[in-house]
C-alpha cells in the first residue's frame, strides 16, 4: 500500500507525512469547493459572465472554503488521534454541515 507511512517507534508518524497528508486534503478542498463554487455563481449577480469568469471568481471562496476545512481536519484529527481515517472523514464532513448550517442562519437574519 503506497502512500501509508508507518509509525515512528514513539506511535508517532514522521512530520512530514503530517505535512503531506494536510497538502492533500488542502488539494482535494479546494477542488471541490471551486467546482461548488462556479456551479452555482451563475445564481448571484456579481458573478454572471463566462464560464471561465467565472471560475477565476470562486478562486477566492474555495480558497476560504479549504482552509475551514483543513482547520476542521485538524481539529478532528487532534481530538480522535486513535479513529479510523473513515471515522475522522465523518466527523469532518458532520461538522462542516453544522458550521455551514449555522452560519447560514446567522447569515439570513440580515437584509442589507
Amino acid at each position: 500500500m503506497t502512500g501509508v507511512v508507518a509509525p515512528t517507534r514513539s506511535g508517532r508518524r514522521p512530520r512530514h507525512a503530517g505535512v503531506q497528508e494536510a497538502l492533500r486534503i488542502l488539494a482535494v478542498a479546494f477542488l471541490l469547493n471551486w467546482i461548488w463554487e462556479a456551479t452555482h455563481a451563475a445564481a448571484y449577480v456579481e458573478s454572471t459572465g463566462p464560464f471561465l469568469y467565472r471560475l477565476r471568481h470562486c478562486l477566492p471562496m474555495a480558497g476560504t472554503d479549504a482552509l475551514w476545512t483543513l482547520a476542521l481536519w485538524f481539529l478532528v484529527t487532534g481530538a480522535m488521534q486513535r479513529a479510523d481515517p473513515a471515522r475522522r472523514l465523518t466527523t469532518v464532513a458532520v461538522l462542516g454541515a453544522v458550521v455551514v448550517l449555522w452560519i447560514y442562519n446567522s447569515m439570513s437574519g440580515r437584509r442589507a
